[in-house]
Formats: C-alpha cells, structure tokens, sequence
C-alpha cells in the first residue's frame, strides 16, 4: 500500500488510522500525495485534505522525528486565518500522514491570473490576513518558507468573501538547521521555496528567520497591486541571482503604479531590501506600515491578465511547498497581537460553491512580455552573496508534493568555482511558477541545467557558461599562489563573517 509513483491510487477506498476514509487523490509528487479524506464524526462526515509521504522517506528515522516535531508545533497554530491541522501520524504500512482542514475556494493566484491587478482595498484586506496568520506562526519561532499567492486561498465564510487560509504549514521537508542530530541530513538536505519570492538569503541555504517571509510577503503584495513581478527570469538559476544582486522595478514604473499610496509602495520597497536588517521586523510592522491609504486609490483599469512569469522548467506534477521552525529564535514581538481580520463567524462551508476544491492548479498564463528591469550594483551584504553565488552552476529538477497548483521543485547544487561567460536568458515557457529546493552553497552536483538551457552568471560575474544542452559545467579550479581571491574581497567587502570564513579561510 505505498503512496508512491503508481501506487498512489492504491489508498483510495482505504481507511487511514481507523477514522479517515480516502475518496480521492488530487496531487502526486515526488514527496508524496494528497488525498480528498472523509473523517465520520457520529451521524456527520468531515471532509479532510490527507498528506502522506512516500515510503522510502517515511521510513528515514531522521525525517519522522523532524516530522513529527513539526507537526507537533504547527498543530498548536490556531489563527483563524492558518489552515488547521487535525491529526498525524504513521499508518500499519509505515506512511507518514498528516490531516488537515480541506479548503474550497480560490488561491490568489488563480485570481490574479484571470484579473491581473487587484484592487488596493481588497489587497489590504487579504494581506491583513495573512499578516495575522505569520505574526502568530513567527512567535512561535516558524518561518512558512514558501509564501507565495497559490498558497494564500480565498473562500467564502459566514457570509464574508476573500475569508484568507494560509496553506503549507507543516509540511516535512528534507533539511535542518543548528540540529547536531541531523547533521547529515542538513548536509544532503534543501531548503525549499519558490524562486519569484524566495528571499535572497533562502538561495544561501543560511540560517533564515521571520524576515525571509516579510521578503516573500513584499513580492506578493507586489504583484497582488501590480499584476506582475517585481524581476523577471525563467529559470531558478537567474531567480536566485536577480533576489541578490538587482534592484526591483519600483512599483511606479509599472502600469498604474503611479497611483498606489505612496506609503503602500514605501512599505513594499522596504520588505524587498536585501539586508534582513533593512526590512520590517514582523508581519505586524508591515501591515501597520502598508495600511491607511488603500481606500482613498481610486481603482486602476487593471493590468492585461495571465502576466506572472512562468519559471521553465521539465517537470509537470505537483509540487510541495515547505515550512519548519526557525534556525533561531525571532526577534521579540511583545505581547501577541489580536487577530488580524475578523473573527470566524461560523464554521468553514466546505460544501459552499466555489471556484477550484484546496488544491487545484491555477491556470498557466503565456511568457512574460514586460522589460527587464535594470541591474543596480549594491553594496555591503550583497557583494558577499554575490561572490557566493557566483559557484552556483548545476540545478537538479526534484519532483515534491504539493495539495494545489502544478508548481515543480528545483535542487540548487554548487560545485566548484566556474568561468562563465555574459549572461544569456533562456527561452520563456507557458510552464507554472516552479517550488524549489536549495541546498547549502558548497555541495555538488552533476546532473544538467533546469529545463535544458544555458546557467547564467550573475552579473558581472565573468567566464563561460556551457552551450545550451550541455550536461556539465566547465570547471576552472582556483588559480593556486594569488593572495587573494576576488571572492574573498567580496566577502571582505561584505562584512558578513560567513562569507568571510568560507573564501578568506579565516
């Protein structure tokens, strides 16, 4: 009875932990599934979404203690706003299960696909939401890692509409972080994310905190007002360099932006800095900051739909995104705050009418068509990172499990150094926005690029990137007897003691 490859469709018809009866698969990926589940309560049925890891990671003595430590920890999140979690465990097969609340409705994906731009007040609506949902999941020292608009679900509640659910809390994911019993695990581990709004220290694979999401909160209210993102890229390889060493569009540059409130946009700019020190210290911060000039916009004719930029990749089953506990404790937020949004009113409609069942992939949209916006040099933290970046050359395509959109995972693996020659972007795709997983900066691989095409450099990176369709990078070892290597003048540059340690050798 292994939910794996084929055999997914063998736990239909089952009954897992004695209560929840599996009616339907809705994705399969290459971490597991997710089920449709009925749970019998007396006389009544509650639908339930099902997750199950595949056997061979279900039996990783490694992986069932991270699980369920944090299944224990995000089952104790109960914002209105955060999709609950009823139960988990392990079935008489070996399967690691977690059961949660099934959700009917749309993502904010989905509708910035169909309309493009949003309306300021409904943004600030939704993001008042999802802000209530971090702030409670980041006091207790998680970071949900891969906040994106398919992860934010709009349904209809208790008569209200655009009620928010923020999904992905507390999936298992193959990484740790400051755990000297899953040392090993850490070394072979990812760190999952989408590459449009991964934070630019999430491509280091260092230790992360609550600002990573603030980082992927500020693209998402990005392209929540703008219908569209603030970089474009087609494969993870230039996500990752354009998060680190380039400037966003400013918000006013885009069609309309010019008529957002100013402190909105401050507040967007702010959570997109590169330096974490540099952004708003809390989801609280952000909302307080953005909030206030929304209803006072008039409503811009909105943005040509079906604009988010597609990530090529190979793969085309379901994707899993990834949360887990902090390396680090947070920064203090005071006493919790109150709930952001209205209370629930009533219980979920489970059964109310609704755009797409809590999984259900978004509509592809075609290849971008807006400018690049340009590259700025910057300074500090960033010239570390950059020089970081610069030995990242192999990504590995992952499948992983995902309950909605067809979204992929990526493995991001460095080698050793490499030249590489001016950047070249490869061909957009009508593919979805791909999940990834980034592994630390200094592992290795040796498998071809993402989708086939070229790896570019950061800019002003130098060397030589292989042909298009190459199956490995040209390697170029470090020139032995110089004193000091451009890398290690970077991370001087920098002053990140990180950087500093891992090029200077000291």
């Amino acid at each position: 009875m292994e939910a794996e490859g084929g055999d997914a469709a063998q736990l239909i018809g089952t009954t897992i932990a004695g209560k929840y009866k599996i009616t339907e698969l809705l994705g399969e990926g290459g971490m597991g599934c997710v089920y449709v589940g009925e749970q019998q309560m007396g006389t009544a049925v509650r639908k339930v979404a099902v997750k199950t890891l595949h056997k061979h990671l279900s039996t990783d003595e490694k992986i069932k203690a991270r699980f369920a430590r944090e299944c224990g920890t995000v089952s104790q999140l109960h914002h209105p706003n955060t999709i609950q979690v009823f139960d988990f465990g392990t079935t008489p097969e070996g399967l690691l299960y977690i059961v949660m609340e099934f959700i009917k409705g749309k993502s904010v994906a989905a509708v910035i696909e169909k309309e493009g731009a949003m309306d300021p007040v409904r943004v600030e609506k939704i993001l008042t939401q999802v802000c209530g949902s971090l702030q409670e999941a980041h006091e207790a020292g998680i970071v949900h890692r891969d906040l994106k608009p398919e992860n934010v679900v709009l349904c209809d509640r208790a008569g209200q509409t655009d009620w928010v659910e923020v999904l992905d809390f507390g999936i298992a994911k193959r990484s740790s972080e400051h755990d000297p019993n899953e040392a090993k695990l850490t070394q072979q581990g990812m760190v999952l994310g989408t590459p449009p709004y991964m934070s630019p220290e999430q491509f280091t694979g260092l230790p992360i905190d609550s600002r990573s999401d603030i980082y992927a909160l500020g693209v998402m209210a990005y392209e929540m007002l703008t219908g569209l993102l603030p970089f474009e890229a087609n494969t993870a390889w230039e996500w990752a360099t354009k998060h680190m060493t380039a400037q966003p569009k400013p918000i006013e540059a885009q069609p309309n932006g010019g008529l957002l409130p100013e402190r909105a946009r401050a507040t967007i700019m702010r959570a997109l800095e590169k330096r974490p020190d540099d952004r708003p210290a809390s989801a609280k911060e952000f909302i307080e900051a953005f909030a206030g000039g929304a209803s006072t916009v008039p409503t811009a004719a909105p943005v040509v739909p079906s604009q988010r930029t597609p990530v090529k990749t190979e793969m085309g089953q379901p994707a899993v995104g990834a949360m887990a506990p902090m390396g680090a404790p947070p920064p203090a937020y005071g006493a919790p705050p109150a709930a952001y949004g209205p209370p629930p009113a009533a219980p979920p409609a489970y059964g109310a009418p609704a755009a797409a069942a809590y999984g259900a992939p978004p509509a592809a949209g075609p290849p971008p068509g807006r400018a690049e916006p340009p590259a700025k040099s910057n300074t500090g933290i960033i010239l570390g990172i950059a020089g970081a970046l610069a030995v990242v050359v192999v990504i590995v395509l992952v499948v992983a499990l995902k309950g909605s959109g067809s979204n992929k995972t990526t493995v991001l693996a460095a080698p050793p150094p490499v030249t590489a020659s001016a950047p070249h972007t490869a061909e957009p795709t009508a593919e979805p926005t791909a999940t990834v997983a980034t592994p630390p900066l200094g592992g290795g691989g040796d498998t071809p690029p993402l989708g086939g095409g070229t790896v570019t450099p950061p800019a002003g990176g130098g060397g030589t990137a292989k042909p298009k369709g190459s199956t490995a990078p040209t390697v170029k070892p470090p020139t032995p007897g110089l004193s000091e290597s451009p890398m290690c003048t970077n991370a001087k540059k920098s002053g990140n003691a990180a950087m500093i340690k891992k090029f200077c050798g000291k």
